[in-house]
């Protein structure tokens, strides 16, 4: 478990979704796995002797890749000063940052009345407006 979790920090964002124990036998059957279980169990359950752990691999496969955009150039800048290689880019991203912020290694923008946004790319937006739009539909 703690070698999930160190990994889970090196990505910027992630999901956990949990299986229902219903639609996953497999490991339903693996986590009833002790020395108490019955014999008709031990008797269909497959046993591998690993001999190293597998649990130091890390594979890690692109679940998701988008272009980068103005938010990974903003972010770049605020954190470490790196601009676009773009001149118009970089200008503007310039001009721009004062009224950025990063918390928590999250991309926010200081609004008029000083309230924060937070940045969200354009799929992440286009996802939050379908849900919210549902949300909206389904109680009238």
């Amino acid at each position: 478990m703690d070698t999930v979790l160190k990994t889970l920090h090196e990505f910027e964002g992630y999901e956990i979704h949990q299986v229902p124990r219903k639609q996953n036998a497999d490991v339903d059957m693996l986590s009833k796995l002790s020395t108490e279980i019955p014999n008709h169990i031990r008797k269909i359950a497959r046993f591998e002797d690993l001999e190293t752990s597998s649990i130091d691999v890390s594979w890690v496969c692109p679940v998701q890749t988008r272009e980068p955009c103005w938010i990974d150039h903003m972010r770049r800048y605020k954190m470490d000063g790196t601009l676009p290689v773009d001149e118009e880019d970089a200008k503007l991203i310039k001009l721009r940052a004062p009224s950025y912020a990063i918390i928590d290694n999250k991309l926010y923008k200081w609004s008029y009345n000083g309230t924060l946004l937070k940045c969200v790319y354009p799929d992440e937006a286009e996802l939050m407006m379908r849900e919210v739009h549902k949300g909206v539909c389904s109680t009238h």
